[in-house]
């Protein structure tokens, strides 16, 4: 799911459901170095140079970010310990996506010198690799039957349900099951975005010693209008209006016991972040 939701909202901001983020944090550099080895096969000057550019990128995300993060939780915590509206909803998503572009943005212009050292054969391994992780999105995506992914849609979002609120009433799955239903299938529009990106990629690699070459990076990532057909854009808002049509249905729904369920879990995040910052 491509919406940015109040409920999911927490998932995507550090590690997918689990309540440890102080361990998985402090050990983001492994994380990251290893999916990055994931990818490129990289000399030992090239692994020391990750090393320093990964240490110098959390450094900044814990300094500049993380109390961002504590400030949006506070945020979500208020407007979710009275009257949410859609107006909460709108800010809330919005302030997570620009947090999410400023890390994007800083991770690809840490990263520039990097990739533009690699060699032509690393380069091809990388693209190659690119390649397979597309065909793998393919087949765990597109080349489903809609039933197959009607089911697996209304099962995630359930079980995230269940995550955050402790439980889901029979009424809330049935939201959560007409929503699964008619959302419109926004996965090959997806894929013929990456396939674009993924010849855009090449090509700037190709061109990887020229000047302005972390700029075209953030500009690749930064922007799908190029890429996508009129019908497209409008498919995919008429998604994104759906889930939040979804979720707030959902919220408005909330018994005291989910609602409290869930400020205690933003809480405890909260007070993770809070210690890591004491670390810094």
């Amino acid at each position: 799911m491509k919406a940015r939701t109040c409920l999911s909202l927490i998932v995507l901001l550090f590690i997918s459901g689990c309540s440890a983020t102080q361990f998985f944090y402090n050990r983001a550099d492994w994380f990251i170095e290893r999916a990055v080895k994931d990818y490129v096969d990289l000399t030992p000057p090239q692994t020391s140079q990750l090393e320093t550019t990964v240490e110098q990128w959390l450094a900044w995300h814990r300094l500049e970010e993380l109390p961002n993060y504590v400030d949006l939780l506070e945020r979500m915590q208020v407007a979710l310990g009275k009257d949410f509206s859609e107006e909460h909803y709108d800010a809330l998503t919005g302030d997570f996506e620009t947090a999410w572009y400023r890390a994007r943005d800083r991770a690809i212009a840490d990263a520039a010198p990097l990739l533009a050292e690699l060699s032509d054969t690393q380069v091809a391994g990388l693209l190659q690799r690119l390649t397979e992780k597309h065909k793998e999105y393919f087949d765990k995506h597109v080349a489903i039957t809609d039933r197959k992914r009607i089911k697996q849609r209304n099962e995630r979002v359930v079980d995230q349900l269940e995550r955050w609120l402790g439980s889901a009433t029979p009424a809330q799955k049935s939201v959560v099951a007409d929503w699964a239903g008619r959302a419109p299938d926004s996965y090959p529009i997806w894929f013929r975005l990456r396939e674009h990106r993924q010849q855009a990629f090449a090509e700037l690699l190709a061109a990887r010693q020229k000047p302005a070459f972390s700029q075209r990076m953030q500009q690749l990532l930064a922007d799908d209008t190029p890429y996508l057909e009129d019908w497209e854009q409008r498919q995919l808002q008429q998604n994104r209006d759906l889930t939040k049509a979804m979720l707030l249905t959902i919220e408005n729904s909330l018994t005291q016991q989910q609602r409290d369920h869930l400020l205690a879990e933003l809480r405890k995040i909260a007070e993770d972040i809070r210690k890591l910052l004491e670390q810094s």
